[in-house]
């Protein structure tokens, strides 16, 4: 827990999931009420030209098109191989669009069957 008489520090590092220059910056809060515990630190990160990022997305328009972001995960300044999601392709049957299972059958999920018995 933190109290007033504690300092705390930027903590600056370069970041290794990121191309090569990259800082990533973590500023520690203090909490709006001393006693409800440690607040989320703010993060940004620094491109080698010095200029200062805040968001995810301002970060994906700084690198450009070439880097693709999917699996970064901007808080631990980390690769997350968890973010990525499992694409299937795209078949077309009836003129409907349906989403295929990783081996090629169509998936009932969401689909309710009743079972009428007479």
């Amino acid at each position: 827990m933190a109290t007033i008489n504690q300092v705390q520090r930027v903590v600056r590092t370069e970041c290794s999931a990121l191309p090569r220059g990259w800082i990533r910056e973590e500023c520690p809060k203090m909490p709006h009420n001393i006693g409800s515990g440690v607040a989320r630190p703010d993060i940004f990160y620094i491109s080698p030209m010095g200029k200062k990022v805040k968001t995810k997305s301002e970060l994906a328009r700084a690198l450009g098109e070439q880097y693709d972001l999917t699996a970064f995960d901007y808080i631990s300044g980390k690769l997350n191989p968890l973010l990525l999601k499992q694409r299937f392709p795209v078949t077309q049957t009836d003129g409907n669009k349906r989403k295929s299972t990783p081996n090629g059958h169509r998936s009932n999920k969401g689909k309710f069957f009743i079972q009428l018995s007479f």
